[in-house]
């Protein structure tokens, strides 16, 4: 993805009073490999709460979203994104309805981080993947 532009991100996990997103570590680098910019990867924290207030002045073109694989606990992630959406209708993500689920056990240290890697890639620069 080096030779494609960096689309900026928001990757959230939940939270609707404070949101909870990814900020600086391996998450960032993974959004970064995938042609992407986290738009919270100048924060020092790995995973930090920040005010709807804060999260509105980003201006991500996709959001991506854990994909907490079934766990009942959690609400599914269209769902989150659909709150997304509805909460931040000025954002080019929410304009354009645009997210990527990521499976969060490719976020332990293993085999599955190319993985989330690549459905990001797809995510970001579809056309980068189209066959001619």
């Amino acid at each position: 993805m080096a030779d494609q532009p960096q689309l900026p991100v928001a990757f959230y996990d939940t939270g609707e009073d404070l949101l909870g997103v990814y900020g600086s570590g391996l998450n960032a680098d993974m959004i970064k490999l995938a042609g992407g910019q986290n738009v919270f990867g100048e924060q020092p924290e790995v995973y930090l709460q920040v005010s709807k207030e804060a999260f509105a002045v980003t201006t991500p073109e996709i959001f991506a979203i854990i994909d907490y694989e079934g766990n009942p606990a959690v609400p599914e992630e269209a769902a989150r994104a659909e709150y997304l959406f509805t909460t931040f209708p000025n954002l080019p993500a929410s304009q354009n309805r645009l997210y990527v689920a990521v499976p969060g056990s490719a976020f332990a240290a293993g085999v599955r981080i190319p993985l989330a890697i690549e459905t990001m890639a797809r995510a970001f620069h579809p056309a980068a993947f189209a066959t001619a």
